[in-house]
């Protein structure tokens, strides 16, 4: 297998994954010292493990998944259950209770089809507190149940293509690259 390593970054911080230990180190240390030569702190270093909490995600090298946090799909479950039971919120609410499911979605991308008329009512009503549409507690109730499922493995395969793809009111774009 060649030496394929694969990285996240965010703000301050990064992982990287891979197979080849040593691979993983040089490059490790190679990001370390670009960072600290640009003045930016490097927080704990931890090298060498089968599982890490990191970013807010927890990745399983032994069972080879990729997950949030259970702590961090609790928070937006109990979220969701407390916006169902007042029964009402703003757009805005609504809209970061979205942002935060579809940053999970992304583990497991057609989970992202379940929200539609919770758009179009953030838009609506972002300014303004208003009882939730039936479509809108139905679609965050499929949201609560999809939760456990949000997970993504790391023995998929890769392609050579990457799509990038977005909608809106008006139509819908495609693009790919290879």
């Amino acid at each position: 297998m060649a030496a394929r390593l694969v990285h996240a970054e965010y703000v301050d911080n990064f992982v990287m994954l891979g197979y080849d230990q040593a691979v993983l180190r040089e490059s490790l240390r190679r990001v370390k010292e670009e960072l600290e030569r640009m003045g930016l702190p490097v927080h704990e270093v931890q090298e060498g493990t089968t599982a890490a909490d990191v970013l807010g995600w927890s990745i399983d090298g032994v069972h080879h998944k990729v997950l949030a946090k259970p702590s961090r799909r609790w928070r937006l479950r109990l979220a969701i259950d407390h916006v169902l039971k007042v029964g009402a919120c703003t757009g805005y609410e609504l809209e970061c209770l979205l942002g935060h499911y579809a940053s999970l979605a992304l583990l497991n991308r057609p989970a992202l089809a379940v929200m539609g008329a919770a758009y179009t009512f953030a838009v609506r009503f972002f300014h303004t507190r208003q009882p939730l549409w039936e479509s809108v507690a139905r679609e965050h109730r499929w949201i609560r149940g999809l939760l456990p499922l949000l997970e993504s493995s790391t023995r998929r395969g890769w392609s050579d293509r990457a799509y990038c793809f977005d909608t809106s009111w008006w139509g819908l774009g495609v693009a790919e690259r290879e």
